[in-house]
């Protein structure tokens, strides 16, 4: 079983792109997160995003435009909220902070969408040519424009 380090080791140093991969590695992991498995890991901004990552970015990676995509969608927007409202979020570098960002304009309400946009839009100069351009790979395949 992971730990939240290392799924944030994984997905910001070692991340492999592979749908099968990440399926094989991490579909475990995502199902036992999204049953609360790792509700323990919201008591951190590194856990809190971890499952962000799992619940959102790898889930979407997974399962990219199959009716699996955004499975957990719901679950992913209230990490979200929860961590901008207790400032978890800024407990995190800028493109950590990114990720999250990016997780809430994918979300169904308009007013998540745009606190996102708002959010991320904020940074964006604290970003790194390399990290703004793997943030819009990321939001390409979830159809955001960031």
């Amino acid at each position: 079983m992971w730990s939240a380090d290392e799924i944030l080791r994984y997905w910001f140093h070692d991340r492999e792109t592979s749908a099968r991969a990440l399926r094989r590695r991490f579909s475990g992991m995502v199902l036992l997160a999204s049953e609360g498995t790792f509700d323990n890991w919201e008591r951190s901004p590194e856990g809190v995003l971890a499952l962000i990552i799992l619940l959102h970015f790898v889930q979407n990676s997974m399962f990219a435009n199959t009716v699996l995509e955004n499975n957990y969608l719901p679950k992913v927007e209230a990490l979200c909220l929860q961590a901008v409202a207790n400032g978890d979020d800024l407990a995190l570098d800028a493109y950590e902070r990114a990720h999250i960002y990016v997780a809430m304009m994918a979300c169904r309400p308009a007013r998540v969408r745009e606190q996102g946009q708002a959010l991320f839009e904020g940074l964006r100069d604290e970003l790194e040519p390399q990290q703004l351009a793997a943030l819009q790979t990321t939001a390409v395949k979830g159809s955001l424009t960031v």
